[in-house]
């Protein structure tokens, strides 16, 4: 996992809503679900687009959980799940303190940009790697995803679903467990530069007591941005896709630290894969089978670890100018000149490479200067670079590798909680399994996944463990294939086969790392101190949105801490019209749904410790580890799964 290491009146033209064709060519996994938040997307900013033309408004639209966008809002224009304005610290902070940088101001981009375009149309209207910069938080691991898939063409234009610049409304869509979901912001981003008003006197004799010289100069263009941002003049996609980015994940804070194949995942619904380069066996190989297929059907990040500074004491020590525990990206790899090349880039954009073949080195001779067309490089301070493959192996410590799929792969899983050993208790297989069928000869994937726990993270206990898992054909005693372990931290393992039409299990183990149990939820706290209840009670939703993945992790304090949806208000309306459907409708919500009035009976008059007991049974003791296992089969029909808790209990 990549450390939290940061760096720290013009009318636009109306842009229409874009339509992704969708292609066989690998780039999003393209699904029903996909298919269906593409189009949900699309609905969403076309509507918002007409009803804020119509009212005269910017977008800062109400976010109700509606299939199509329906504004009811007292303001009719305000983000509020998102509202960086109105909100600002529950979309930067996490639930208890944060490690990102508080913002200054807020502003749209038509107020930071004279004339701000999506993307630069001195690149031909579309998105570059060395676009991107890191700004002050440590998301490197995502910027550097991004910087990776921008070597795809045309991948980042899908993402960015569609996008109204005149009106300031901009969809996406992102890939979590298995679903895609659509995410929708508005144009304000956070900056770092005070209004003239905030300044000092001195501060203000700076700019000659003026306010207007002030704002030209200080308060406009891509540095007074807070985070990312593009190296581009008046490009607006990379704060932006950050934004949604963190609006997935509820705040920006939680994009602090992770894997660059795991964004990439988000990003595309690929397969990620870590790979440690001191157990490639064939180097050689390596570079033939993967290397030399990036950007095609597959991309690359690296990294390694910080270095130990106990003996030196040199805290931020590099290896020739790179940075230890931060994400590069492998945009290209190239054979020229009988030498073998890769391309790689920092997310900062600046503290390059130093070694061989650094930028004006004496390796680039006249003769080999000529090449770097062929390389897709020039020499400059942007952060990008270029390294001989023998000097890559021996200084990155870990390749990301993720497969991006077509719309040839399709996809089953099962998700099921599992309860962890206590500690001290050995790992031993036979707690969990999945029995898989596969209709006919394919190629296989399948991936053991923890579940996605970023976007409530703060208010989750950390319960760290391992996993690996081994396939056997039923009837047979020995394994097809066994996977590696995951390393600590790592969110998923996958193993690829050839299988046959059949029916397989996988047995999978789990190894509990440590245990580090009510640290982020004070639940030792009255109703009377202080708690962020707005913060608290969307990390609790998102938990519980998220665990219903598994059959068997509902408990009966969910439905105090669920909040109904408008369709289901109006249902349960509806239904109540028909006197002959009501005692089957009432029978069913106090079964599966009860009301949140009904939830709540003691809380609005006393504190009698039953919400807490309630609030610890969702964060805590129900605080089990879900996991999911997706099988990939390239073949017309998708294998069926199913999960098996010991030996008895089918799922």
């Amino acid at each position: 996992m990549m450390d939290e290491i940061s760096k720290s009146d013009t009318t636009i033209a109306v842009k229409p809503v874009q339509d992704i064709e969708m292609t066989s060519a690998p780039g999003l996994h393209f699904s029903p679900a996909l298919e269906k938040a593409l189009e949900e997307c699309r609905q969403k900013v076309e509507a918002i687009a007409k009803d804020c033309r119509g009212k005269n408004v910017k977008f800062r639209c109400a976010q109700l959980d509606l299939p199509v966008w329906s504004p009811s809002h007292a303001d009719g224009n305000r983000d509020m799940e998102f509202d960086l304005q109105g909100d600002e610290r529950r979309c930067w902070n996490a639930f208890w303190g944060t490690a990102a940088r508080a913002p200054t101001d807020v502003l749209r981009v038509t107020e930071i940009f004279d004339k701000p375009v999506f993307f630069n149309a001195a690149e031909l209207g579309k998105p570059k790697s060395e676009d991107i910069i890191q700004g002050a938080l440590g998301d490197c691991w995502f910027l550097s995803a991004l910087a990776t898939i921008a070597s795809v063409p045309g991948l980042i234009e899908e993402i960015c679903v569609a996008r109204d610049e005149e009106v300031g409304v901009y969809g996406f869509v992102f890939h979590r467990d298995g679903l895609w979901k659509p995410v929708i912001i508005d144009d304000l981003l956070f900056t770092n530069i005070p209004k003239y008003e905030e300044l000092k006197e001195v501060e203000k004799e700076l700019y000659h007591h003026d306010k207007d010289l002030y704002t030209k100069l200080a308060r406009k263009g891509k540095k007074i941005l807070t985070y990312a941002k593009s190296g581009a003049q008046d490009e607006t996609w990379v704060p932006l896709i950050e934004k949604a980015y963190a609006k997935f994940y509820c705040n920006y804070d939680h994009l602090n630290g992770g894997w660059t194949g795991e964004a990439i995942e988000d990003l595309t619904g690929g397969i990620a894969k870590v790979i440690e380069v001191k157990d490639i066996l064939n180097i050689d190989q390596f570079w033939t089978e993967e290397l030399l297929n990036a950007n095609r059907d597959r991309v690359f990040a690296c990294a390694f670890h910080q270095l130990d500074s106990s003996r030196n004491g040199v805290g931020n020590a590099r290896v020739q100018g790179l940075v230890g525990s931060h994400a590069y990206s492998v945009l290209r790899a190239v054979e020229c000149k009988g030498r073998r090349f890769l391309v790689v880039r920092n997310p900062w954009g600046d503290s390059e490479w130093t070694g061989p073949w650094a930028d004006g080195s004496k390796e680039w001779d006249s003769e080999l200067v000529k090449i770097l067309p062929e390389l897709g490089h020039q020499f400059g301070d942007d952060g990008q670079f270029v390294m001989e493959y023998c000097d890559f192996l021996r200084c990155f410590e870990i390749i990301e590798r993720t497969l991006l799929l077509d719309s040839s792969w399709k996809l089953a899983s099962k998700w099921l909680q599992v309860p962890l050993p206590p500690a001290g208790v050995p790992p031993s297989f036979g707690d969990i399994s999945f029995e898989l069928t596969i209709p006919t000869s394919s190629k296989t994937i399948m991936v053991l996944s923890k579940l996605n726990q970023r976007f409530f993270r703060s208010a989750n206990d950390w319960v760290s463990y391992t996993m690996d898992f081994a396939v056997v054909k039923v009837g047979q005693s020995t394994p097809l294939g066994t996977s590696t372990a995951i390393l600590r931290g790592n969110r998923s393992i996958s193993l690829e086969l050839d299988l046959e039409p059949g029916t397989y299990r996988v047995y999978a183990r789990l190894d509990t790392w440590e245990y580090i149990l009510g640290q982020n939820i004070p639940l030792n706290r009255s109703l009377d101190d202080y708690v962020p209840g707005r913060d608290l009670a969307r990390f609790i939703s998102n938990k519980i949105e998220a665990t219903q993945i598994a059959p068997n992790a509902y408990t009966s304090a969910v439905a105090k801490f669920r909040a109904l949806t408008l369709e289901e208000v109006i249902a349960r309306d509806n239904k109540k019209d028909n006197a002959s459907a009501l005692r089957k409708f009432i029978n069913k919500m106090r079964s599966h749904n009860r009301s949140r009035r009904s939830a709540f009976p003691e809380v609005a008059h006393s504190h009698d410790g039953t919400f807490e007991s309630d609030l610890r049974e969702v964060l805590v003791d129900g605080n089990k580890p879900i996991v999911g296992l997706k099988v990939y089969t390239k073949s017309t029909t998708a294998a069926t799964v199913k999960a098996r808790l010991n030996d008895d209990q089918y799922f």
